[in-house]
Order: C-alpha cells, then structure tokens, then sequence
C-alpha cells in the first residue's frame, strides 16, 4: 500500500498528459503493483510457499527465486499489462 503513495504523485500527471481516464490509471496502477509484486523473489509469495515446501525434507525444498517462474499469473500479467498499454486498449470507454 505505501507503494502507491509514492507512485501516485508520479502517474497522476503522466496519465492526465497521456489522455487517460481515472478508470484506466487505477487499472494500470493495480495491475503494475500486483504483477511485480508477485514477480520479486523476496516478498511473500514466494518466501512463504518456498518456507512451507521446506518443513517436508530437502527433497521438496523449492527456491524462492524459482517460485514466480512456476505461477502462471506472474508470467501471463506483465505480457497482457504490456500489450494492454502499447495497444490502448481500455483507453475510451
């Protein structure tokens, strides 16, 4: 959440100047802090899962930097975040 009170100030302009609507800037605002969020191997989605696989013996025992590579949501958002923004696509309702 403290993310966005850095980044906020910084998109609001960039978005007005790019002609885009409060709808769309939330959107890309949301998607950009759920993707890589998912993405960087030290927060909690993949620490955790990696912490559990652990307590079942070294044969299970999983990397947290293997962790984002294996969950489809963290490959497939920042393609479809991209072709969303070079496209415009959601641009005019």
């Amino acid at each position: 959440m403290g993310t966005y009170f850095v980044v906020i100030p910084i998109l609001f302009p960039v978005g007005v100047m790019s002609g885009a609507d409060r709808y769309r800037r939330a959107n890309l605002l949301d998607c950009t802090g759920c993707v890589f969020c998912f993405l960087a191997p030290w927060t909690v989605h993949c620490v955790i899962p990696a912490q559990q696989s652990a307590q079942f013996g070294e044969g299970f025992a999983v990397a947290p930097a293997s962790i984002p590579f294996v969950n489809f949501y963290s490959i497939c958002m920042p393609v479809i975040l991209a072709v969303t923004v070079i496209t415009d696509y959601g641009r005019k309702r």
